[in-house]
Order: structure tokens, then sequence, then C-alpha cells
């Protein structure tokens, strides 16, 4: 490939790169993780409303099975997800962790912003570079942008952990069908028995 052609290639892969964080309010900083068991009369209705409601709040379902759902619920809709349960069924347990990651977050943009830095210094070395010199600056280039992206998507991982909460919820179906009818009895002498005649004395007694 011509030096011209890579350095085309290198300024699409510049182009390529997320824009830095603009400055601003802080934002949050606080994984969540939840779990709740459910109690319900039936399981497939309830998982149909709490996926419903996290899409219809910006969120989305992780995984989906018959007696179990994880969700992943914007920060801000938790406390509405607490009262979207509360009508799904009944909570019979309940389970909060939230994880401070300020710092894991502060180191990810320091050590993307000073690679950041560092490109843009190489890439005014290489608008002046001699072309014996254009190779070697290309290979640092190459390598430097490897790794901002790398340092990128451990940044967007994290910020997406810290913007939509983990929230797992198990189901638990309440049998509400009558008991079944057994028929006879497997000791023929309860067969014999009248239990109405002593149902009625029983009754005639109290």
């Amino acid at each position: 490939m011509s030096p011209n052609r890579r350095v085309l290639c290198l300024w699409a892969a510049l182009a390529a790169l997320a824009p830095a964080r603009p400055a601003g309010a802080a934002p949050p900083r606080t994984a969540v993780v939840a779990s709740y068991t459910l109690r319900v009369g039936a399981a497939a209705d309830a998982a149909r409303l709490l996926v419903d409601f996290t899409e219809r709040h910006g969120g989305y379902f992780a995984s989906w099975t018959d007696d179990a759902l994880e969700l992943r619920v914007p920060i801000g809709q938790v406390n509405a997800l607490n009262e979207t349960l509360g009508a799904a069924g009944t909570i019979v347990d309940r389970r909060w962790d939230s994880d401070d990651v300020s710092d894991e977050l502060a180191q990810l943009d320091a050590k993307l912003a000073s690679r950041r830095a560092m490109l843009a210094r190489y890439r005014a070395v290489l608008e002046t570079a001699t072309p014996e010199a254009v190779v070697a600056v290309e290979r640092q280039m190459i390598d430097l942008i490897s790794r901002i992206e790398t340092t990128q998507g451990e940044l967007d991982v994290l910020r997406h952990r810290v913007g939509f909460a983990r929230v797992t919820v198990s189901l638990r179906a309440v049998d509400t069908a009558p008991p079944p009818d057994v028929g006879a009895s497997s000791f023929p002498w309860m067969n014999s028995l009248d239990l109405s005649r002593f149902e009625g004395s029983f009754r005639d007694e109290h």
C-alpha cells in the first residue's frame, strides 16, 4: 500500500473513533443489581407485563424463560418497576446491591483522554514526516488507535452498567386449580362407609 493510501486509511480510522465525552454535570456513577422473587397467578402473564413495562421505558430483556426474567431497566425507572412488580404479583423476596464505579470510570476517562492527546501528536508529526519516517509513525498510530478502541469499549460497557439496572425476577406460579378427584380409596373398608351419615351425626352433636 502506498504511503498516501495508508494515510487515508488512518484518517478514516480516526474519524470513526467516538468523540470524547463532553464536559458537564457528572453522570450517575453507581451500578445497580437487583433480584426479586414474585408469587404470581400466571407466570406468562406476569412476565409479559414486566417486559412490556421495561421496553416501554427504554429498557430490554436479556433473558426470558418460563419462570425467570433478566431485565435491563433504565436507572431512572427502577422505582416505577417496583410498582409494576407489585401489580404483577406478590413480592416474597427482594435483594438490592449497588456498586460505586466512580474510580473505575475516572481511570478509564483519563486513560482515553491521554491516548487521544498522544494520537493528536502523532497526527501532527505524520503531516510533516519524511517518507522514511511515515511508516514508523503509521505503525505507532495504528497500535494507538487499537488501544483507544479497546478503552472506549470498556468505558461504554461500564457506562451501560451505570445507566441500566440489572434486574432478575424469579416467577413462582401459584396453583389455583381445585384438588383432583381421587375417586375410590385403595382401602375397601373406607369405600363401604356412609360418610354422609357421619357428617350428619357430627353436625347434630355440635
